[in-house]
């Protein structure tokens, strides 16, 4: 796929939750294919820590609910 495809795809996307991906002035300036890899494997980090907070949210509540 051309970069300008893949630009427009991931300006496009929206992540499970319907947020955008993130650092869209990255995606834009992005010349290389690294680089909007980069950029997509950035979100997935995000999102992987996000569940984690929330887990640990709820994991606090239940313990002061239970414990």
């Amino acid at each position: 796929m051309k970069i300008k495809d893949i630009k427009s795809k991931m300006l496009k996307w929206n992540d499970y939750y319907g947020g955008d991906i993130m650092q869209r002035d990255r995606i834009d300036k992005a010349k290389t294919r690294p680089e909007l890899y980069d950029i997509i494997r950035g979100h997935i980090r995000f999102l992987e820590l996000q569940n984690i907070d929330a887990i640990t949210h709820a994991e606090n509540f239940s313990k002061e609910l239970f414990e």
